[in-house]
């Protein structure tokens, strides 16, 4: 039986904020799905950003155990989870990370350095994308939504079992973000990859095949979006979701 993309088991996180030691994660777990479309949702502070840097590897928890594929990062030494990262998480965050002096092709190409045979794989991510004709544009001389789907090609160019996006929208007008997230389905039905996105915006949410709601740091509530055909029907159900009483202990499956 092959491994889940990744599984988060009794996560707990906490950060320490002056003498005020601040707690991101409340016993979360939680299971990926091959090719799923997931949306984890929830107010600023409610440990959302915090989750998907521990299933990328890229914060230390304090108990419970991460795994991608089957493998357990907490047991990688910092050398190994580089590399396992590189190749098999991709991550896209909310302000790109683009490096200004370098081309778009450049940026893409940029992870995978000392690595041969990537040149039809990059022009491929470009078509697939939408943007082969700004291959040799920086990213100043890109629109927000172009720059997202470069990041996006950089994340995917090692071809991972798991890509992770937090607040993909975020500096997006609405037209360029609904179009990313229907890339991002894309990703997911067309070619069977594992995304996961953090975002607060039911418009984004409504795309994906299920959503998880976390606040305070707790899991309190996940749910298929069969059914739900609109944003304001999300909005609703995920409202209804924060509402429910919490009752302080474990949370998610």
């Amino acid at each position: 039986m092959s491994q889940p993309p990744f599984e988060a088991v009794h996560v707990q996180k906490s950060f320490q904020q002056g003498t005020t030691q601040v707690v991101a994660l409340r016993d979360v777990s939680l299971i990926g799905v091959e090719a799923e479309f997931l949306a984890i949702m929830g107010a600023s502070g409610s440990g959302k950003s915090t989750l998907l840097h521990a299933l990328a590897g890229l914060t230390n928890i304090d108990d419970g155990v991460v795994r991608v594929e089957g493998n357990d990062l907490g047991e990688m030494s910092d050398a190994r989870l580089t590399r396992f990262r590189r190749e098999r998480i991709g991550v896209v965050f909310q302000a790109f990370n683009l490096i200004p002096t370098l081309n778009a092709e450049d940026n893409v190409r940029l992870p995978m350095l000392g690595m041969e045979g990537l040149g039809d794989q990059v022009g491929a991510l470009f078509e697939s994308l939408g943007i082969s004709n700004r291959r040799d544009h920086r990213p100043d001389a890109l629109s927000g939504g172009e720059q997202q789907r470069v990041a996006i090609a950089r994340a995917l160019v090692s071809d991972p079992a798991l890509l992770l996006l937090d607040e993909p929208t975020g500096s997006l007008d609405s037209v360029a973000g609904q179009a990313l997230c229907q890339i991002l389905r894309d990703l997911s039905t067309q070619q069977g990859r594992t995304v996961v996105v953090v975002t607060h915006e039911p418009a984004v949410a409504c795309w994906a095949d299920r959503v998880v709601v976390l606040r305070d740091g707790l899991l309190i509530d996940e749910y298929s979006t069969a059914g739900i055909d609109d944003a304001e029907t999300l909005a609703r159900r995920y409202q209804a979701s924060l509402q429910v009483p919490v009752v302080e202990g474990r949370s998610g499956t």
